[in-house]
């Protein structure tokens, strides 16, 4: 009988070890499964803009996205520091920010089980280490946490618990011998806010329980906290003129206009999500969160008051980010992820010890308690299980982000060219990563001005390329789309597509900046005033030139939001003041007198103070810069609008300048052996071209000094002098420094 009973006991020990084991090694297993799907499925974009600028900054450019362009374009300048810091070691951000994430992850592992495990290891080490393994199966498995690996959110969530965790062991001893706890913990904190601007409020959090509880402020620690971060916040105050990231207003604009893509919308959808993936586990956090709120028999437990520091930290959390009504994104939600799985976690423990209470009732018996507690633990655990299936299996890398990354290899490509940056794009990670191109953004975390525009996604970008026409846009997303932007007739007669990147359904298009209808001159301006500062934008000239008995026709293509104002001059009068009201593109008739030469020097100049203010092009009757010797209809068209030249036929256009400047003529033709086209600016011959292959080319002269003095037209002739026929398609005169458009 002592054999047996001997044999039982040794079984209950190995089995204690094999569970106080068990939430170490979930940690282990479930931390290397993380890092297996992130470099396998491809990090999340939005870590790439982080790897941007910390490369930038280790590189010698600063800590901007665009060199040159000061704007905190980062929500996590601790991260990027680190990272900057770790190139030292490799230029391989993403491999740097893996083994950062992983680190953290498993930091973030053994803080759960230190947070599961107080108050309970000594009177039931069991159920402690139940409260462990589910509090880690519930977090390392989440979906939420496993998209956002390669993010600053792995150290966020380490530096968040290690707040919790130093603050309960202070709370454990007198107020006189809890200093060095107390120092551990305005570290932590510190840490938090430089992962992440709202990680200061759980700093605020157990500051002011601290001086409540104790009624004494803990000048040691605060002193600590502001080492750690007021060097920071001045640096960037006086470097980028807030330590606000640009991006804040950039959310918080984006969910203006979309109220069910707001954050508290988005959030209620996640936890919905949540609850139905695994309902017990949603269940058991309530009850968690209940014992909590509960009255306790030791109120002045260091691990209850920290619990329910957890719970209004949670509390806080989601009131500010849903009183801010910023677009929600499903990485801001994850830090409420270990919260609610620690009170499940306390949830579990606290059933499964109700149970064992039964168990040791005859009349309930004890199979069918036993058998309650290993059907609670099934229906808790095997959503888990499903979910680090899921992180194993051989998924192939994501659509979006494998299109991205051939994309950027041609951007980088293309941008090495003159006249072909900045590259519009709506998200800029990957692209801006891996391209390195300078980039506009048309979300606006780059652009202040583009920020502050309370827009839908699509007319935001509408906006950024009208305003700022970039010579290259990337369109992307599933099969249609981007309907919105890329079906515009103005979008189509402007740009057309260079490049697509067609992942399984996804497609990333590179869209060329062509010449353009005709008779539109683009202006691209915009005009905003940030805080008081100088207005960004001065006023912009165009002439005009128009044609001999022609009565002037112009017509302004404006956006003019509330609270922005529009003055014009022709010629130095008056001839146009214009008040903002609705934020949406509106056409405008300019009323302009002509000279005796028939031209007439147009100025535009704008201010605007929340919204900015642009003009995007003018539409006229004068002579234009650019001729098309077909019909054009729209850049994409296809054969190329053209006239075709037999042996000794002309085609002439008139053409004046879209702005003061040098420019160059470019002549666009299809080539051909034998073809010879000879071109002349005002009856001088500039050149003869042609015969050089079997393609459309585009042939760049200069003018003949003093051809074109200010406020005049050239007249341009090209003829064809071979027997060869040749297809002529537009006559241009464009700045130097733009790449030539060849059809």
């Amino acid at each position: 009988m002592k054999g047996a009973a001997g044999a039982s006991s040794d079984g209950r020990r190995l089995g204690a070890r094999l569970l106080r084991a068990l939430p170490w090694l979930l940690v282990i297993l479930l931390t290397g499964l993380n890092l297996l799907f992130a470099s396998r499925v491809i990090v999340n974009d939005d870590a790439f803009i982080t790897y941007r600028v910390a490369r930038n900054l280790a590189n010698g450019l600063g800590p901007v996205f665009n060199p040159g362009e000061r704007v905190l374009s980062v929500t996590t300048p601790g991260y990027m520091l680190l990272l900057a810091a770790s190139s030292l070691f490799s230029q391989d951000f993403v491999a740097l920010a893996l083994l950062w994430n992983g680190l953290a992850l498993l930091a973030v592992g053994a803080l759960l089980i230190d947070a599961s495990r107080a108050g309970l290891a000594q009177r039931s080490p069991c159920l402690a280490d139940l409260a462990a393994v589910v509090a880690v199966s519930l977090t390392l498995t989440n979906p939420l946490l496993s998209a956002a690996i390669g993010m600053e959110t792995p150290l966020y969530l380490a530096a968040l618990l290690a707040v919790f965790a130093a603050y309960r062991r202070a709370l454990q001893q007198p107020a006189d011998a809890a200093q060095r706890w107390l120092l551990a913990t305005a570290a932590a904190a510190a840490a938090a806010f430089l992962l992440r601007p709202d990680g200061i409020l759980v700093g605020l959090v157990v500051g002011a329980h601290w001086l409540i509880s104790r009624r004494r402020v803990p000048w040691a620690a605060l002193a600590l906290g502001l080492l750690l971060t007021l060097p920071w916040v001045l640096f960037a105050w006086s470097y980028y003129g807030s330590p606000l990231p640009n991006t804040l207003a950039a959310k918080i604009s984006q969910g203006q206009p979309d109220r069910a893509a707001q954050w508290g919308n988005l959030l209620w959808q996640t936890a919905r999500s949540w609850g139905l993936a695994n309902p017990l586990a949603a269940a058991l956090a309530l009850i968690g969160a209940l014992l909590a709120g509960l009255p306790a028999a030791s109120p002045r437990s260091a691990t209850l008051s920290v619990r329910r520091l957890l719970l209004l930290w949670g509390a806080l959390y989601i009131l500010i980010h849903a009183l801010l009504r910023a677009r929600g994104y499903f990485w801001y939600y994850v830090p409420l992820v270990p919260a609610a799985a620690l009170l499940a976690g306390d949830g579990a423990a606290a059933v499964v010890g109700w149970l064992g209470v039964l168990r040791r009732d005859a009349r309930f018996g004890r199979v069918a308690a036993s058998l309650l507690a290993v059907v609670l633990l099934a229906a808790l655990l095997i959503p888990t299980l499903r979910a680090a299936a899921s992180l194993a299996s051989q998924e192939p890398p994501g659509q979006r982000q494998v299109a991205y990354e051939r994309t950027g290899q041609l951007l980088r490509e293309l941008c090495q060219q003159p006249g072909r940056e900045p590259v519009g794009m709506t998200e800029i990670g990957i692209l801006g990563y891996v391209s390195d191109c300078r980039i506009l953004d048309f979300s606006g975390l780059l652009h202040p001005e583009i920020a502050q525009l309370q827009l839908p996604a699509a007319d935001k970008i509408g906006w950024a390329i009208k305003a700022h026409a970039p010579p290259l846009v990337v369109l992307a997303g599933a099969e249609g789309y981007p309907g919105d932007v890329a079906s515009e007739n103005w979008f189509r007669q402007r740009y057309e597509p260079m490049d697509i990147q067609d992942e399984r359904g996804f497609r990333s298009i590179i869209h060329r900046r062509a010449l353009g209808p005709m008779f539109q001159r683009d202006l691209a301006v915009s005009w905003w005033s940030a805080r008081g500062e100088e207005p960004a934008g001065g006023p912009v000239t165009t002439t005009l030139t128009f044609p001999a008995g022609v009565t002037p026709s112009v017509v302004l293509h404006t956006f003019l939001p509330a609270g922005s104002e529009l003055a014009g001059a022709a010629d130095g009068a008056a001839t146009l003041a214009l008040t903002g009201d609705a934020a949406a593109w509106r056409n405008v008739a300019v009323p302009v007198e002509l000279a005796a030469d028939g031209a007439v020097a147009l100025t535009l100049a704008g201010r605007a103070d929340h919204q900015p203010a642009a003009a995007a092009w003018i539409e006229s009757n004068a002579v234009t810069s650019h001729h098309y010797f077909g019909y054009f209809e729209e850049a994409a068209t296809q054969p190329r609008p053209s006239q075709q030249l037999n042996q000794g036929d002309t085609a002439q256009a008139t053409l004046a300048p879209a702005a003061a400047g040098p420019v160059v003529l470019d002549v666009a033709y299809r080539d051909h052996p034998g073809v010879q086209l000879a071109v002349s600016v005002d009856g001088q011959t500039l050149g003869i071209v042609g015969g050089a292959g079997d393609a459309w080319q585009t042939a760049r002269f200069e003018l003949p000094a003093g051809s074109l003095p200010a406020r005049s037209s050239v007249a341009v002739e090209l003829r064809n002098l071979a027997e060869q026929p040749v297809q002529v398609h537009s006559a241009a005169l464009v700045d130097p420094s733009r790449p030539p458009y060849v059809p």
